[in-house]
């Protein structure tokens, strides 16, 4: 991995504050869960492709493509990685509840068709097309992209960008949200402390038992078809996202509180721990068309110098 993203993510960990939700905590998640149904061989070669220092954790790099495109935490190259932000999503026409690539997916510039590109960039054999450091890159997108296509409002509507311009507030809180980051973040946080005591592993251990009894479906290729999945969140979207605590229909604002949340939460760990299953099954088809190498691509320090002191120097401020 080039040094400067190795710098990004052990200053992200410093910080320690700077993405939540469906990001260090959530993307972490389905990717601990993937782990567990890699065999030794698969998992050693796919550790192979994470930075030294992580030890071969795969899921300390689940957050890597939205780190990317913060300026917080990469100052001075997140310019070069604005393009990746349309790959997280895929929009709908309102009300629509129905994906059709051709319209909402042109070009492959969506998450289903990030998803394809990268897979296929991961095995392809190592050349002047595809290097070290790219294939690299492909894992930690495909690590990030199956979590986000299980957070439903990552298929939301046109108008409202995935509901990040619906604005609210959740349990009392003072301080406005909007509806995307409510599931993105408030919703899995709000769970994991006041179910879980804010303790992880037992989280974990609850989405892993509730991963290895999901029942199976009636839908042909349920755990390969990424527009299978996309149809999922459609229509979690369509049926009771927008619906306040009274069950009525909201779109432009709300006040959501236990209701809201009694109801939903179910669905936060069913689509982690399907994320979890169906990543796992996807890294575990992944084989490489030749060995890998070891090489690297080697990137100016000065640049890794002066990357770690804008992020120490932002985690400082936030903190303050």
């Amino acid at each position: 991995m080039p040094p400067f993203l190795s710098v990004l993510f052990i200053c992200v960990g410093l910080c320690g504050v700077l993405i939540h939700g469906w990001g260090p905590v959530g993307h972490s998640l389905v990717v601990r869960l993937a782990e567990t149904q890699l065999n030794s061989s698969e998992f050693d070669w796919l550790r192979s492709l994470v930075p030294w220092f992580l030890n071969g954790n795969l899921s300390s790099m689940a957050s890597w493509p939205d780190v990317i495109v913060n300026p917080n935490t990469n100052p001075i190259g997140y310019q070069n990685w604005i393009w990746t932000k349309e790959l997280h999503y895929i929009h709908i026409p309102d009300w629509n509840c129905t994906y059709l690539p051709e319209r909402d997916c042109q070009q492959d510039r969506c998450a289903e068709g990030a998803i394809n590109n990268y897979t296929k960039r991961v095995v392809a054999p190592l050349s002047g097309l595809i290097d070290e450091t790219q294939r690299q890159e492909a894992l930690y997108f495909i690590l990030h992209f199956v979590g986000d296509i299980h957070q439903p409002l990552h298929a939301g509507f046109t108008s409202d960008k995935g509901a990040t311009l619906v604005k609210g507030y959740f349990m009392n809180e003072t301080e406005q949200t909007d509806l995307h980051w409510l599931w993105d973040n408030d919703m899995l946080m709000y769970r994991l402390h006041h179910h879980f005591s804010s303790d992880v592993d037992k989280y974990f251990s609850y989405l892993y038992s509730l991963m290895m009894n999901l029942p199976s479906t009636n839908e042909i290729n349920s755990d390969t078809d990424y527009k299978v999945w996309i149809k999922e969140d459609t229509e979690i979207v369509c049926s009771q996202i927008y619906l306040d605590d009274n069950n009525q229909t909201f779109t432009t604002s709300f006040n959501l509180g236990e209701p809201y949340f009694e109801r939903n939460y179910a669905v936060v760990d069913k689509r982690v721990a399907q994320a979890g299953r169906r990543l796992g099954i996807l890294l575990k088809s992944l084989k490489p068309e030749t060995p890998y190498s070891s090489c690297n691509t080697v990137r100016s320090s000065g640049l890794v110098i002066i990357i770690m002191l804008s992020i120490v120097n932002y985690c400082h401020s936030y903190k303050n």
